[in-house]
């Protein structure tokens, strides 16, 4: 029988998240209890449900001293040093979004959102980056699907040596 090994010899959840903003480094500890990470979950699923506009039980709501708590453990004193350094709200928000990203969902989903915080934050549409457009066929608009063709079958190829026939001329001067 295998025996697993111990999930801390091989699981990296202490490198820490480091967020720079305006020449100034916020740092995030690379994890958090499990009861935070759960409640975080929890929170993050009932935003959600209210978004889509379904009910949510008053029992299953989180308290405002059990949210602020919880964003103790998880910012730690960074929101009070970003204020303490003059960063504007759209910063704080982007860093703390950033910083839920990374508990969440990891490293990789939080450089992600971190790197599209400049237009997500002001509401426009990023421009689509080279390699992206190169992918589309240099700007040519590509089919998403296939012709079937025909659905009665195939239509057999035209005479060349036939001349079509010439129609009536929509002018009286044959024009």
């Amino acid at each position: 029988m295998t025996k697993f090994k111990d999930l801390s010899e091989f699981l990296d959840e202490d490198e820490p998240l480091v967020l720079p903003v305006g020449g100034k480094e916020y740092t995030f500890p690379g994890a958090i209890s499990a009861r935070a990470w759960l409640q975080l979950q929890k929170i993050t699923y009932l935003q959600q449900a209210r978004s889509e506009g379904d009910e949510v039980a008053d029992d299953e709501s989180v308290s405002f001293a059990e949210q602020r708590a919880l964003e103790r453990e998880l910012y730690g004193d960074v929101e009070a040093r970003m204020i303490a350094d003059g960063c504007t709200s759209t910063q704080v928000k982007a860093v703390l979004a950033t910083a839920t990203v990374f508990y969440l969902q990891g490293r990789a989903f939080a450089e992600a959102f971190w790197m599209t915080q400049g237009w997500a934050l002001s509401g426009e549409t990023p421009a689509p980056n080279r390699a992206a457009r190169r992918s589309q066929g240099k700007g040519r608009a590509t089919p998403s699907t296939r012709s079937r063709g025909s659905a009665a079958g195939t239509t057999p190829p035209k005479n060349p040596s036939k001349k079509a026939p010439s129609g009536r001329t929509s002018s009286n001067t044959g024009t």
